[in-house]
């Protein structure tokens, strides 16, 4: 019986025999991308990303997938290159334009930062974020037991609301997140979106420990609804 370490998925054997009939296949490489990223493979998962987009830099979702896992290795600035590349032409998805926005918070760029968010907010408004195709998908963050699904417009509205404030806060407007958190207490409340927000925060505060009060500060303003801005 095959112990636990040498198992091989039967998708990962398939897809290696296609590269060992083609090597510039760059489906086969994003799909084996993808599972050496789930189990943790990162510097594997990274050589198929780059192998893939090397065959079809054009492929949207490989450079998706390459920005999460630049993220998952902490190179802030070359996920944030990547979300910026994407967003260079349309479409522009509302999750791209968050993510760079997370990105660059990480990267500890909070100009970049209120740039993308103020940005994705005048994309939002008048639309619905569940609508467009590339936006219409259930957002994840986290895997297995963790993971977090953000499924519908209004809890989708509720985290970038979130997120975009808590930018604001550390960006020192304090004033611009008071006026988000209060347009948010007309919501019904999304405790997923407090679960998304707080899984942002302990990977921000890992990234950016110099900040870890001032996030912590803001989270306590949540529990307390306080949603006035510090004079």
């Amino acid at each position: 019986m095959a112990t636990r370490a040498s198992w091989v998925p039967p998708r990962c054997r398939r897809m290696d025999g296609w590269l060992a009939l083609d090597p510039t296949l760059p489906d086969a490489h994003f799909g084996l991308g993808q599972i050496a990223h789930r189990q943790g493979d990162l510097q594997r998962a990274l050589r198929h990303y780059r192998q893939a987009l090397q065959q079809a830099p054009g492929q949207r979702r490989y450079r998706t997938n390459l920005a999460g896992l630049l993220l998952d290795l902490g190179d802030f600035p070359a996920a944030l290159a990547e979300y910026e590349n994407l967003l260079s032409a349309p479409p522009r998805p509302i999750l791209t334009r968050l993510d760079a926005g997370k990105a660059a918070r990480r990267a500890g760029d909070l100009k970049r930062a209120l740039e993308h968010h103020e940005q994705l907010l005048r994309d939002l408004a008048g639309s619905d974020p569940a609508a467009a195709d590339d936006d219409a998908a259930e957002w994840i963050f986290g895997t297995g037991a963790t993971r977090i699904i953000i499924d519908s417009a209004e809890r989708k509205r509720a985290y970038i609301g979130l997120t975009v404030a808590l930018t604001r806060d550390l960006a020192g407007d304090p004033d611009g997140a008071a006026a988000l958190l209060r347009a948010l207490a007309n919501l019904p409340e999304q405790p997923r979106a407090l679960d998304a927000l707080d899984r942002d925060r302990a990977l921000l505060t890992a990234a950016q420990p110099g900040w870890a009060e001032r996030i912590d500060r803001f989270r306590r303003r949540l529990d307390a609804g306080d949603v006035e801005s510090r004079r």
